[in-house]
C-alpha cells in the first residue's frame, strides 16, 4: 500500500478491511513474500481472511492516500519469483514522475505500470528472487550510431 503519513487504521478503513486483516497481510508478506498472501499461514494471530478476501488476492493493489483523498490502483497479480527490487523501483519511478512534473496520482499510475511490465518481462536470473527487467522501456541497442 502507498499512503502518505497515515496509519494502518486509515489504510484498513480505505481498503474496507479490518485492522487485523492489514496486520495479517503484513505478517504473511514479510514471512512468505507474495505467495504468503495467497495460501500461507500467518506467523502471528490466526488468519481472518475469508474466501472472498483470498480470492481478491489474484489482483494486487496499492492505496494512495494524499490530500485527504484515497485512490486505489489495481492490476493482475503476476506469478513470478523475479521481484527483487520492486519497492525501490516503485519509489524511484514515482519520484521520477514527480520530478518530471506529473501530478502524484499520475506518477503513481505510471510507476505501477512500469514495475508491472518490469516483473512481467524479468530475465529470470539466479535461483532465488531474481531482479526485474529495468530496461524494458529501453530501445534495442545495436552499437552503431
Amino acid at each position: 500500500m502507498i499512503y502518505d503519513g497515515e496509519t494502518r487504521q486509515v489504510a484498513a478503513r480505505h481498503a474496507d478491511v479490518t485492522l487485523q486483516t492489514i496486520r495479517d497481510w503484513v505478517l504473511w508478506f514479510n514471512a512468505e513474500g507474495p505467495q504468503g498472501l495467497l495460501d500461507g499461514k500467518s506467523p502471528g494471530t490466526p488468519p481472518k481472511l475469508d474466501a472472498s478476501q483470498k480470492a481478491a488476492l489474484v489482483r494486487v493493489g496499492d492505496l494512495l492516500y494524499a490530500g485527504g483523498k484515497a485512490q486505489r490502483f489495481t492490476s493482475p497479480r503476476i506469478d513470478s519469483k523475479n521481484t527483487h527490487g520492486t519497492g525501490c523501483t516503485l519509489a524511484s519511478s514515482i519520484a521520477a514522475g514527480i520530478a518530471q512534473g506529473l501530478p502524484l496520482a499520475q506518477a503513481v499510475a505510471r510507476a505501477r505500470a512500469y514495475v508491472w511490465q518490469a516483473i512481467a518481462s524479468a530475465p529470470g536470473f539466479g535461483h532465488g528472487h531474481g531482479p526485474l527487467n529495468h530496461a524494458h522501456t529501453v530501445g534495442e541497442f545495436t552499437g552503431v550510431e
